[in-house]
């Protein structure tokens, strides 16, 4: 349950036919409240939103049937080394399966891999939390868009559950969720997902692919975002994410971009500009995480350029490019 912006505190509820206490409850102090409750099929459950604190507003109730129970024939669960097809809607649920297989030669994983093919139905932000029964067991979790480029990469490897991403999605859009085994025993895995609010942005971009043009093309000033699955550097290249736009403007001129980003301690983006053949123009790298990056540069009407924000070290966070003349 959410409700709109401003002071307003709201708490959710869920009762059995009795109303006697609750069966569960969310009384955090800020959106959304969600509760999940087991229940039974043709009985009479109730609902309570309610105003803890500010004034009047409207709230939003999203519901599902969620989570996933490998004892039955739940259509969610899945078979080692198949694909299903799954629908995520915007309030979450569940996801399962089985490695019966896990190990890795070091760089890569020898064991199996589950894929999960599934649609998205809000754009923003998505979080998903994958957690396995194995002991010992160190389980992978990677997303990966229709081309099977990386929005989140398995480059955290936490040994102990639960593997979470936090991601930038578009809505109607294919994902793969990708679960392997790096080390440890095999088991029994599931993913529990919701979505996590809108895009610091209404033009957002989303990760398609490296090749620049795959991110969109951009004419006219206004702002974008995006987001970038995390930074890295081999001190002289960026050995994590970058996002590319294709630009093309619609007059010449001095133009500004200014990059922000997500403040995370240790996220530290950098913005460059480069003409059609890659050769850098302009580029804005502070050191540390100062923010924010500004570059400034006379272009030419109907170029093409390339405006990149990579990631020179931290995790992954959003990031919001501001462009004019």
């Amino acid at each position: 349950m959410s409700w709109e912006g401003g002071p307003q505190d709201f708490d959710l509820a869920l009762y059995d036919d009795s109303f006697g206490p609750a069966l569960v409850t969310s009384v955090t102090q800020g959106a959304p409240e969600v509760v999940s409750w087991d229940l039974v099929d043709g009985q009479t459950y109730y609902l309570s939103i309610d105003g803890w604190d500010g004034g009047p507003g409207e709230w939003r109730l999203n519901y599902a049937l969620g989570g996933c129970d490998q004892t039955t024939d739940d259509p969610t669960e899945v078979t080692a080394g198949t694909q299903g097809y799954y629908f995520l809607d915007s309030l979450g649920g569940g996801l399962c399966g089985t490695l019966p297989t896990v190990g890795n030669d070091g760089l890569t994983y020898t064991g199996d891999v589950d894929p999960v093919e599934i649609i998205t139905d809000e754009p923003g932000f998505w979080t998903f939390n994958l957690d396995w029964e194995a002991s010992p067991g160190d389980y992978d979790l990677q997303i990966e868009d229709l081309a099977h480029t990386i929005i989140h990469d398995r480059s955290a490897r936490s040994s102990a559950p639960p593997e979470s991403a936090r991601v930038l999605l578009n809505g109607g859009w294919v994902y793969y969720l990708n679960v392997a085994g790096w080390e440890g025993n095999p088991g029994a895995w599931h993913i529990e997902y919701a979505w996590d609010g809108p895009a610091p942005c209404a033009l957002m971009v989303t990760e398609t692919g490296d090749d620049p043009w795959d991110l969109g093309v951009i004419a006219s000033q206004g702002t974008t975002c995006g987001d970038l699955w995390g930074g890295g550097n081999n001190l002289g290249e960026y050995s994590a994410d970058v996002d590319s736009l294709r630009f093309a403007p619609d007059s010449t001129g001095d133009w500004t971009f200014e990059l922000s980003w997500e403040d995370i301690p240790g996220n530290n983006f950098d913005l460059i500009l480069t003409d059609q053949s890659g050769v850098v123009l302009s580029e804005s790298m502070q050191s540390g995480d100062s923010q924010p990056e500004v570059v400034t540069w006379g272009l030419v009407e109907h170029q093409v350029y390339f405006i990149e924000v990579a990631g020179w070290e931290g995790e992954q966070g959003w990031w919001v490019l501001d462009f004019d003349h």
